[in-house]
């Protein structure tokens, strides 16, 4: 049997984690990992929407580290958001139209993914976040490792610091446990808005 060097370990495991959990936005019967899932919208109608979700990121993190961020809105109909390092983010349609709280309760998650994992610069009252909001939220083991959780916390702190209501994640993350037929997912979305409401 194969056994890897101790120094790979960690890296296996974390891209074994990557390719066998689904998207931190994966909607109702979404496939969003597939690339013809993602298809572009009309480039009007995007512009517009895109415009919106930066406007909606200046707010949430200041205009220099919204300022590095490419934001592609997808004809999806379901809430659907993803990041990847570098400062992408995809939104669908629906997210990017829809209600205002909802788009910055799903975008600060998404900009929490990114500024724990270094792709975007911190702004100074985030500084430090990352590292602590496991500890100071969430005392099980579980939750300080869970990357989606510490993107939750990251997105709290966002959210109240540019005046969106503290419901506002809770609330998207209720309305995604409606939409989600996968009972995986629904239970990891559930978990998720027990530690948001009971920290």
């Amino acid at each position: 049997m194969f056994s890897p060097p101790a120094r790979l370990l960690p890296t296996l495991i974390i891209l074994t984690l990557m390719l066998t959990l689904p998207g931190c936005g994966a909607g109702a019967g979404s496939n969003a990992n597939s690339p013809a899932y993602w298809r572009p919208v009309s480039s009007q109608g995007e512009e517009a929407l895109r415009q919106r979700a930066l406007n909606v990121c200046t707010r949430l993190v200041g205009p220099a580290t919204a300022h590095d961020l490419r934001i592609d809105v997808q004809q999806q109909h379901d809430l659907t958001a993803y990041s990847w390092s570098g400062g992408r983010i995809a939104l669908s349609q629906s997210l990017a139209a829809g209600n205002e709280t909802d788009l910055a309760a799903a975008l600060a998650h998404e900009l929490g993914h990114l500024l724990a994992d270094g792709s975007l610069c911190m702004p100074y009252a985030v500084q430090g976040l990352a590292g602590q909001t496991q500890s100071q939220l969430h005392a099980d083991t579980q939750a300080q490792t869970d990357v989606e959780v510490q993107a939750d916390a990251i997105a709290q702190h966002l959210l109240s610091r540019a005046g969106y209501p503290h419901a506002a994640l809770p609330r998207l993350l209720q309305r995604l446990c409606l939409d989600t037929p996968s009972p995986r997912l629904r239970n990891a979305l559930q978990r998720r808005l027990a530690l948001l409401q009971n920290p």
